[in-house]
């Protein structure tokens, strides 16, 4: 598999989708550091709303495509609030991206605007992260029942191996908030060569032990998930509403900034 950058992903896109963009982000295996030579590319597109999709209600929310065999899912910026506060690892990750682009524009207004709203996400990413963590759990749990099943009922080894993570990464993620770390969800989903984590699930990804082990390594790394919650008290956190409405208030901002300088150069006289 070829490499693939943010920066190029973004030169693949049609003109009106760049005008739009406000960041796009490297997710998925390579973001964790868990890709091989068999991992495609993944990224979001996060993109602003034009005057017509507000007049409209019309929203660019979770369409999948495919670039260059590579996947890339596209998300309008203002559901970012509501794709954090209903919390999953594979979106809170797009804050702690190894590549990140953020397209220039010949407006200096409309590119700070942006460049303020992105250094928010980023600077508060580990409090964004930990906005809703009783919803966080709920979304790890279904998940791993959802990928468990798909495992068990058909087979998919690639389930399996998300089913192993997620409860790992939720695991580690709350242990480090009980131990203070700075750093928690970064630390939590960032995993070295030498990462104890990488040969269970490579072996069930590749299909390397018997459906028995595998069963055996999710049902343990899932019991230490609920141990932690338990200890922790976890699923009794309520919503960190103050960070929910700052991370509304910045959106909206960085929304109407862009939509107001749209205007101004459709209507200028």
């Amino acid at each position: 598999m070829f490499e693939m950058k943010a920066e190029k992903m973004f030169l693949f896109l049609n003109e009106q989708i760049k005008s739009q963009t406000s960041f796009i982000a490297l997710v998925g295996s390579h973001n964790y550091n868990l890709a091989d030579e068999k991992s495609d590319y993944d990224f979001k597109l996060f993109v602003y709303p034009t005057f017509l999709d507000l007049y409209n209600d019309a929203k660019k929310n979770g369409h999948d495509t495919k670039v260059h065999d590579c996947d890339l899912k596209t998300t309008d910026i203002r559901k970012f609030k509501d794709c954090l506060v209903k919390s999953s690892i594979n979106f809170i990750e797009t804050l702690y991206s190894d590549d990140i682009f953020i397209p220039t524009t010949e407006d200096e207004e409309l590119d700070k605007a942006n460049k303020e709203m992105i250094n928010f996400l980023i600077h508060n990413r580990e409090a964004l992260a930990a906005m809703n963590i009783k919803y966080l759990i709920k979304v790890c749990r279904s998940t791993i029942q959802a990928r468990l099943n798909g495992f068990t009922n058909n087979g998919n080894y690639k389930a399996a191996a998300e089913a192993f993570k997620t409860a790992v990464i939720l695991k580690r993620y709350l242990d480090n908030r009980m131990n203070h770390d700075d750093n928690s969800f970064l630390n939590a989903i960032k995993f070295s060569k030498e990462d104890s984590f990488r040969e269970p699930y490579f072996q069930i990804r590749n299909k390397s032990i018997t459906d028995n082990k595998i069963l055996r390594l999710i049902d343990m790394a899932t019991k230490n998930m609920e141990t932690v919650i338990e200890k922790g008290g976890f699923d009794l956190l309520e919503k960190d509403h103050i960070m929910a409405n700052a991370l509304d208030m910045v959106l909206k901002k960085a929304v109407a900034k862009r939509v107001q300088i749209e205007l101004n150069n459709k209507y200028k006289k």
